[in-house]
């Protein structure tokens, strides 16, 4: 019987999420149709090189290719295992970054100071080899001397050896691919997708969270979003959580939040990030100086019932870090946490919010969800 399309909007709703994205896998014009349907999971994860969805883990990075069955150094070995490197490289790489100086530094040729230490090792090691063998050859020479001798004669080849071996990758010939790297948890597989190295990095994610992600509705019982240089969104995306929580994307931006807290609405803030679990709640922003007083002020009013008068003049009078508890229907603990992060003559704050109820908070936006986020309750 074929699959026709009448047939297909009647299935689709029933599809277990790893089987709609294994549709979407194969045929990517499938899309339209899966969009009509919202998806049900268990989770869904997002970082800058990564969408985590329901037991689906896509990863893209960049891995490097030695032709000729020549094997890669260690380091690039360990790196193609692991998915590829999670940040553009080469021409698109960014030269100031610690990363790519450290990846020239294993790429490169020896550095002067390596060569005048090789040089330096040769000289020495041609004087003293001869005094090695001469002295191995002497009945009355102490065993002490040799066995330092020996250490020495060891070190100085080392040198030589590294100098050698460093030169030597320096001068290999290798292409480098963009990898998408598929890992179903539920069956313990994996699937691999290779193209040309062509276009930055972004490219490649912006195109995978079009697919899996773009004009959805996803309902989930746990998300994460956690990116330190800045997360790929697709145009436009819908999530919505357990317990009221609701996400809206429009244009590539975070457009609204409703987060389950007592009632307080914020705007202007950047560097957003949510941790959501089935009992725990986190969200953290960042303000600028302009804004602090009216967030507070916002602040105050959600811990008002809570607080003690001394633990809400240290906002007032901007003693940090500052911490004020609050309790909410239903949650055993619930608090929120101020700190100040100066940068220059500037300073910026760090609000991090924990706790659940059923009245819901509202963020105002567009929030550009390219800004850095914060190192903060990694642990959660």
């Amino acid at each position: 019987m074929p699959l026709t399309y009448p047939r297909i909007l009647s299935i689709m709703p029933h599809l277990h999420p790893n089987q709609r994205l294994g549709l979407l896998e194969k045929c990517p014009s499938f899309r339209t149709v899966n969009n009509l349907f919202p998806m049900r999971v268990n989770n869904v994860e997002i970082k800058k090189c990564q969408i985590t969805i329901h037991d689906k883990e896509y990863k893209v990075g960049i891995i490097r290719h030695y032709p000729g069955d020549v094997p890669p150094p260690e380091w690039i070995r360990l790196a193609n295992e692991a998915g590829g490197t999670p940040h553009d490289v080469g021409a698109f790489g960014d030269p100031y970054t610690n990363a790519i100086q450290a990846r020239e530094g294993l790429d490169g040729m020896p550095t002067i100071p390596e060569t005048i230490a090789k040089e330096e090792a040769e000289a020495e090691l041609i004087v003293l080899l001869p005094k090695s063998q001469w002295r191995n050859q002497n009945s009355q020479h102490r065993e002490y001397e040799q066995v330092q001798m020996s250490k020495r004669v060891s070190e100085l080849q080392k040198i030589i050896r590294s100098y050698n071996e460093q030169m030597a990758i320096s001068e290999l010939h290798f292409i480098e691919y963009v990898q998408l790297t598929i890992t179903d948890a539920a069956t313990q597989t994996q699937k691999f997708e290779r193209v040309n190295y062509e276009t930055p990095i972004y490219v490649a994610m912006y195109n995978l969270a079009r697919l899996l992600l773009d004009r959805k509705t996803i309902y989930t019982r746990e998300l994460t979003f956690d990116s330190r240089e800045g997360l790929t969104w697709p145009n436009t995306l819908s999530i919505k959580i357990e317990r009221d929580f609701k996400m809206e994307i429009r244009d590539r931006q975070i457009v609204s939040i409703e987060f389950p807290l007592k009632r307080g609405e914020f705007s202007n803030f950047s560097s957003l990030r949510i941790k959501f679990r089935r009992d725990r709640y986190l969200i953290a922003f960042q303000i600028s100086e302009e804004n602090y007083q009216d967030t507070i002020n916002n602040l105050l009013n959600m811990v008002m019932d809570d607080a003690a008068p001394e633990q809400m003049a240290r906002l007032t009078e901007r003693h940090f870090p500052a911490a004020l508890p609050y309790s909410v229907p239903g949650i055993d603990i619930g608090g929120i946490r101020v700190e100040r992060h100066a940068i220059g003559n500037n300073a910026r704050y760090e609000i991090t919010i924990f706790a659940s109820t059923e009245i819901p908070m509202v963020f105002n936006a567009p929030v550009n969800v390219s800004h850095w986020l914060s190192n903060y309750f990694d642990e959660f």
